[in-house]
């Protein structure tokens, strides 16, 4: 399994030895060069991944830096006029 750029650097912040994940993402087939011999390879190139739920106990952190505000019930009963 491969991952690139900001997925990778994210993946090694959040990832340890041993965990369980789970991930998309698509085959990579091509060729290399091995003893004057062309040899196919593949290889998995993840997306997106995760922990594994199901096997993983974890917390979620909700807190957003603005969190969004719950319009009233007549704010959004009033009709727009003049548009």
């Amino acid at each position: 399994m491969v991952l690139f750029g900001r997925r990778a650097e994210r993946a090694y912040d959040r990832f340890r030895k041993g965990d369980q994940f789970v991930a998309s993402g698509y085959i990579n087939e091509y060729e290399r060069q091995r003893d004057g011999h062309t040899v196919p390879c593949e290889e998995f190139v993840a997306r997106r991944m995760g922990h594994d739920s199901f096997r993983t106990r974890y917390t979620v952190d909700r807190e957003y830096p603005n969190p969004p505000q719950p319009q009233s019930a007549t704010a959004m009963a009033q009709p727009v006029v003049g548009v």
